[in-house]
């Protein structure tokens, strides 16, 4: 699957997008990194109807492709 990320989508456009390719997967996106072999808290959860724009750090869109 190639998804493509759009500064003008919303959180949860790109999490319904995966899904729909994905039906037993989510994608969460996440303010800070979590350390190795540890999960990430909640609260640094971007909520759903963020746009991608303002959490990206570089503004133009892009790929990923995931297998």
């Amino acid at each position: 699957m190639i998804l493509k990320i759009k500064n003008t989508e919303t959180v949860d456009e790109v999490q319904e997008r995966f899904s729909a390719h994905y039906p037993y997967l989510k994608i969460i996106f996440f303010k800070k990194p979590h350390h190795v072999e540890e999960g990430s808290y909640n609260k640094h959860r971007y909520l759903h109807g963020t746009l991608i724009g303002d959490i990206r750090l570089k503004q133009e869109s892009d790929e990923i492709e995931i297998y």
